[in-house]
């Protein structure tokens, strides 16, 4: 196994580690790799993560994120946060939406 970034605290190279573990387990190389992001911190923790590991791994990072329209200007809010987000990281970036609401109303399901 490689070994984590220098600079990591004690704490974040155990979970370089294990994500690492969790990687090398199911995949082959090179990989695209797609980091669904809501904007919330856990996924943007996940998505740091993978960033850093994309260093020392032959991964292709690709953040994704949709909006579902359910919050309106929020939901667009949070949307411009994870592009702004991905790019400041340098990582590609893929936006989509749609009306999650219309959708469900017409198929006669729920928005979950």
């Amino acid at each position: 196994m490689k070994s984590p970034p220098k600079k990591l605290p004690k704490i974040a190279s155990a979970v370089w580690r294990e994500v690492v573990a969790a990687i090398e387990r199911v995949v082959a190389w090179p990989v695209p790799m797609v980091i669904a992001v809501s904007g919330g911190a856990d996924s943007l923790c996940l998505c740091e993560c993978m960033r850093l590991v994309a260093k020392t791994l032959p991964i292709q990072p690709l953040v994704a994120h949709f909006n579902h329209q359910l919050r309106g200007a929020e939901s667009d809010a949070d949307a411009e946060f994870v592009r702004a987000f991905a790019e400041a990281q340098e990582l590609t970036v893929q936006i989509g939406r749609g009306d999650v609401a219309a959708h469900a109303q017409h198929e006669r399901v729920s928005v979950e």
